[in-house]
C-alpha cells in the first residue's frame, strides 16, 4: 500500500508531517493512542471500550480538538441529560490525554430509581419455577444482588470459606 509522501504507517493509522514539518497524528491515530494510553493506565476494559465509542460519536459531530465545538454538539444531540455526563467525563479524559482542558457543560447526573421491583414472595416463585440449572443460579442472584457477568465469573479463588463470603 502506498502512502502520501512525508506519512508512514503505524498501526492502523497514518503519521503526516504538517507544513512546519512536525509530526502530527490523524484524529483516527490520537484515539488509537487514546485506547493503549488507557488500558496502560489501568483503566477497566469496559471504560476503554465506552470512552472509544463515545469518542468516535463525538468525532462524527464535532471536532475534538475544538472544546466548544463539542459543547455546542452535546447541547444539540437528543441524549439523556446522564449520557452527556458520560460524555463529558470521556471527553474530559481524552483532553487530559492530549494536553488541552476546557470547562465542561453543567451536566447534573440524576439516580433513577427501577420501575419495578420484585417482592420477596414473587422472587422465590421465580427460583421454584425455574429448572435444575438455572434454579442455583438466580438463588446466588436473589441472596448476593450480584449481576448474572459477576456470578458467571466467579471461580473458586473467589470464595473464602473461612469468612463465609
Amino acid at each position: 500500500m502506498r502512502y502520501p509522501a512525508g506519512s508512514e504507517k503505524i498501526g492502523h493509522c497514518n503519521r503526516n508531517k504538517d507544513c512546519a514539518g512536525e509530526d502530527s497524528l490523524s484524529l483516527k491515530g490520537k484515539l488509537v493512542q487514546f485506547v493503549l494510553y488507557m488500558q496502560k493506565e489501568g483503566l477497566a476494559d469496559s471504560i476503554v471500550v465506552t470512552f472509544n465509542r463515545i469518542l468516535k460519536r463525538l468525532a462524527k459531530i464535532s471536532n475534538l480538538a475544538e472544546p466548544e465545538s463539542v459543547k455546542e454538539a452535546l447541547a444539540k444531540e437528543p441524549i439523556q441529560e446522564n449520557t452527556k455526563v458520560t460524555y463529558c467525563v470521556a471527553y474530559q479524559t481524552f483532553l487530559q490525554f492530549i494536553g488541552k482542558t476546557w470547562n465542561p457543560p453543567k451536566y447534573k447526573y440524576r439516580q433513577k430509581l427501577p420501575e419495578f421491583l420484585p417482592f420477596e414472595e414473587e422472587l422465590s416463585a421465580l427460583v421454584a419455577g425455574s429448572g435444575p440449572h438455572t434454579a442455583p443460579l438466580l438463588q446466588l442472584q436473589v441472596d448476593t444482588g450480584m449481576r448474572l457477568n459477576e456470578c458467571i465469573s466467579l471461580t473458586w479463588l473467589c470464595v473464602n470459606f473461612q469468612n463465609g463470603v
